[in-house]
């Protein structure tokens, strides 16, 4: 239940950190297990989250992080860009402009916004709901019920690269 203002950077927390508000250009911070209902502010950067995340809300411009497994129920900003996402994250909301993020395997019931590219989708992934104008995006073996939204003519989805054992919405 604290609050951490501004230029908030390079501190350890242990794990069970929750309730917690953190400021603006919040990076090089390390968060242990069982890290949830935190909120984070616009251009929060290179920290490490570890497994069992949850129920936070990160703002705006979240960049070059590494998350653990069971990250799920979390809210992301827009422009997310260069994280990596452990294995089995769930039902997370990601904004528009999000590029160069790897997910895991047993990605499920996730969303990313509009404009997203270059993302990975790694192994067993599912029920997940791509935005429009999105390009550049690798779904890797079993990945399933995976919804593209399309886009126009002029801003197709794009250089999508579907590999074997991947399914469609039904």
């Amino acid at each position: 239940g604290n609050s951490f203002g501004g230029l908030f950077h390079n501190n350890s927390f242990g794990n069970n950190c929750q309730n917690n508000s953190f400021g603006n250009d919040c990076h090089n911070n390390s968060f242990g297990n069982f890290f949830q209902n935190n909120t984070f502010r616009d251009a929060c950067h290179v920290n490490s989250f570890g497994n069992n995340c949850a129920g936070n809300s990160f703002g705006n411009f979240f960049q070059s992080t590494r998350f653990g497994n069971d990250g799920y129920s979390n809210l992301f900003g827009n422009g997310c860009q260069d994280n990596s996402f452990g294995n089995n994250c769930q039902n997370n909301s990601f904004g528009d402009y999000c590029n160069n993020n790897s997910f895991g395997n047993s990605f499920q019931n996730n969303s990313l916004g509009n404009n997203c590219y270059s993302n990975s989708f790694w192994n067993d992934c599912y029920s997940n709901t791509i935005g429009d104008y999105c390009k550049a995006i690798t779904a890797f073996d079993n990945v399933y019920f995976c919804s593209i939204t399309g886009g126009t003519s002029s801003l197709p989805v794009k250089n999508a690269q579907i590999l074997n054992g991947t399914k469609g919405t039904s």
